[in-house]
């Protein structure tokens, strides 16, 4: 099951995400209005499916034809891609995304912290994303 949406901010689009459900999630979450509202607050507060982690890797790509007309941009050009896979608690993948941001309206931003799991040293992550304003925006 695939959600498209294009977010937008200051009314101009600045990402488009691509997100894969298995199917019985997929099924209730064709049942509500998803215009306005947060993917993750459905999954965890209305179908009872609380995230716990997520995998990701951030590089670039160029902007295929339907991306470009979607995010207006030229086709080729250089686009941020967000490739995630989200897991409930316990342990089961929730959804697998690709997110495509214009480079020149997003920023990606995150704390990266140190923690010690069972003695081992391992780096763990807080990251959050802002939509760049528009001048005058």
């Amino acid at each position: 099951f695939e959600i498209v949406r294009v977010r937008t901010a200051d009314d101009i689009a600045v990402a488009v995400e691509e997100v894969y459900f298995p199917r019985s999630i997929g099924e209730e979450l064709a049942r509500r209005d998803l215009t306005n509202i947060s993917l993750t607050a459905v999954l965890e507060l209305e179908l009872g499916l609380p995230l716990a982690r997520a995998f990701q890797v951030i590089g670039t790509t160029p902007a295929r034809a339907r991306l470009a007309v979607l995010l207006d941009v030229r086709r080729g050009s250089p686009l941020l891609h967000i490739e995630r896979t989200a897991h409930l608690e316990d342990g089961r993948a929730c959804y697998a995304s690709h997110g495509h941001y214009r480079p020149d309206r997003y920023t990606y931003r995150g704390w990266i912290e140190r923690r010690h799991p069972r003695g081992l040293p391992s780096l763990g992550g807080n990251v959050a994303a802002t939509p760049k304003s528009t001048p005058g925006g």
